[in-house]
């Protein structure tokens, strides 16, 4: 079953005067007929995409469609997230949202080695309880929070990419479409029971992008 006011896709020509019903986006985010820009490919950049209400589910599950992509002859240029938070877009550090969020948020980034052309794109899945994340030394600490991860090659592909995430039954779970098939291969795959994910009973659904010194293009097709 679709939610048509938890869902939006392109063409986004047919939202009256760029308003999409249920949702609302700011920052460097814009509209076009075929996706929402979350940040374009410049440095120090912030846009979002939020939900307009709280809502109360026993599960749910999101199909994200994207592409993450930037100059493939430097290092990646920020990062996207994945939002089910108790508190609705309070701007911050942790791609474009503040670090205490009270939720579960899934990031897109890339691992940069020492070489800026050595880089790798993965998915983490984040539970946080109302605290800044990892801690609130000067070395935070962001194991503690993680519950899942994968490495996968989303970024600069020629095609949008598709993300599943699913909670049900007391469990996370994460696939992904790379190659634009329909076909999905497992990212994330968290225990029934795992007392470590304790997603809000009420929430916002949203996506946040961020970009740093370096800038990468986000964009989200449909949700």
């Amino acid at each position: 079953m679709i939610v048509p006011k938890l869902s939006f896709s392109n063409p986004f020509n047919q939202y009256d005067n760029g308003v999409i019903p249920g949702w609302q986006y700011g920052g460097e985010a814009t509209l076009a007929n075929d996706y929402i820009s979350l940040t374009p490919a410049a440095p120090n950049k912030v846009g979002w995409v939020w939900s307009d209400e709280p809502v109360s589910m026993a599960a749910w599950e999101v199909q994200l469609e994207f592409h993450i992509g930037g100059q493939a002859n430097r290092g990646a240029g920020g990062g996207m997230a994945f939002w089910f938070s108790a508190q609705q877009g309070r701007t911050g550090p942790i791609y474009g949202h503040e670090d205490n969020y009270e939720g579960l948020g899934v990031f897109f980034d890339t691992y940069e080695g020492d070489e800026s052309e050595e880089t790798e794109p993965f998915v983490v899945a984040m539970m946080n309880y109302g605290t800044a994340i990892g801690g609130e030394s000067e070395s935070p600490n962001y194991y503690n929070n993680q519950v899942g991860v994968c490495f996968a090659a989303y970024r600069n592909l020629p095609h949008l990419v598709r993300a599943r995430i699913v909670w049900a039954e007391q469990r996370l779970q994460l696939w992904l479409d790379l190659d634009n098939s329909g076909h999905y291969q497992s990212c994330v795959q968290t225990k029934p029971g795992d007392d470590r994910l304790k997603v809000p009973e009420s929430g916002y659904f949203g996506v946040t992008g961020s970009t740093g010194s370096f800038g990468d293009s986000h964009v989200v097709y449909s949700f």
